[in-house]
């Protein structure tokens, strides 16, 4: 009996082995940072914006005003954000890494615009980081 529940709780220790490889993949160190606009075909005013270790994306929007806190994810190395409209259901914002990681890349669905972020020293939004 015994030995069959150590063979049960095994089987699912390495059920649960790729689980959190994943996850600890997901959130890349690079990723976790503060950035901004440094450009946008838009013409959109710069915000702000921080990937954190635990999935969390918060954007402080243009003027620090915190505008949003939204999970992410990364899938085939883009990194998705999913913003849930109540009574309606999730939108999804893709940012694109460049391939030497220090750049993120954002296209519009409606406009087909990009922006591009660039990681930022520390946060201006959060007096905590400076």
């Amino acid at each position: 009996m015994i030995e069959k529940l150590s063979m049960a709780l095994f089987g699912i220790g390495l059920l649960a082995c790729p689980f959190s490889i994943y996850s600890a993949e997901n959130k890349p160190d690079w990723m976790v940072a503060t950035w901004t606009a440094v450009s946008d075909e838009d013409g959109t005013p710069a915000d702000v914006m921080e990937f954190r270790k635990d999935g969390k994306y918060v954007n402080y929007g243009f003027n620090c005003a915190l505008a949003a806190e939204m999970p992410f994810h990364v899938y085939a190395g883009d990194i998705y954000v999913t913003s849930e409209v109540p009574n309606k259901g999730p939108i999804s914002i893709v940012f694109r890494p460049s391939k030497d990681k220090e750049n993120l890349t954002y296209t519009s669905p409606r406009t087909r615009n990009n922006a591009v972020y660039e990681r930022l020293p520390s946060n201006p939004c959060r007096k905590d980081s400076k």
